[in-house]
């Protein structure tokens, strides 16, 4: 599949995510950090040794605890081109995931189009937190779910979602700007998620899988490199997905960036 974002190839943004992700590799390596490939990053190393053919972003997870030490390192050892982007640095940031992002080249990401943010090319790294399996009503995953929903409200463009949902997303985003931007999310990671039990959420994508499916990090092919992942792949790409090994149908694919361009 050949695909464009707006003044580059796809598979030259997926070439600058991945240097990106090299340096982040080895700085965990060094630092002794655990990380795992996640989400459509996991799914790319296990079915197509790499990036999925469309994808356009690269996912991680780091395990909160280590989440202060991580962002101290990062500012340290990170090369002068690069930085992170946090809920405290940037607009368009609405949770506690930290973006490294590439200085040299500015992104516009969909839904976020009216967000006054200029933003570089960049990969996630999320929290990953324990918890329980419960994912009931008015469960604590429930709803931080529910929470995390209204909170991006806040920052995305929900126009082209139809004009019910559009309309429901200004209403809850005019009343959330009452609200201190930091306030949801602190709730939702100090208050709800509770931070013990024999599951991991990365409650801000919505994953919560067994603590032994996650396992110790296991080294996985991607494209020129390796990366850690997953240790029990099958179960964890199984609960995301279904029957990941299928490729999806145009219809449901979905990308994130709609432009990237060289910054002066």
């Amino acid at each position: 599949m050949t695909s464009r974002i707006e003044n580059f190839e796809l598979k030259e943004i997926q070439q600058k995510l991945l240097e990106i992700a090299k340096v982040f590799h080895k700085i965990c390596e060094k630092n002794q950090i655990m990380y795992y490939m996640l989400g459509g990053t996991m799914l790319g190393a296990v079915r197509h040794k790499g990036f999925i053919p469309w994808d356009d972003d690269m996912d991680f997870g780091v395990m909160l605890d280590d989440f202060p030490r991580l962002k101290k390192i990062l500012r340290e050892e990170l090369p002068s081109y690069y930085k992170i982007r946090t809920i405290d640095n940037s607009n368009s940031i609405s949770n506690s995931v930290i973006k490294i992002e590439d200085c040299r080249y500015e992104i516009v990401e969909v839904e976020k189009e009216e967000v006054n943010d200029c933003i570089g090319l960049n990969i996630d790294v999320f929290p990953l937190s324990k918890t329980g399996p419960s994912e009931g009503f008015l469960s604590r995953n429930w709803l931080a779910k529910q929470l995390i929903r209204v909170n991006w409200c806040r920052y995305l463009n929900y126009r082209e979602r139809g004009p019910v949902k559009y309309l429901i997303s200004k209403v809850l985003s005019t009343l959330m700007c009452i609200l201190p931007r930091k306030l949801l999310p602190y709730i939702i990671e100090k208050k709800i998620i509770p931070h013990k039990g024999n599951y991991i959420t990365n409650y801000w994508d919505n994953e919560i899988v067994r603590d032994d499916v996650m396992g110790v990090p296991c080294k996985y092919a991607f494209e020129d490199t390796f990366f850690w992942g997953v240790a029990n792949t099958d179960e964890y790409l199984k609960r995301l997905y279904g029957d990941y090994m299928k490729i999806p149908s145009r219809d449901e694919i979905h990308v994130h960036i709609v432009k990237c361009k060289r910054r002066n």
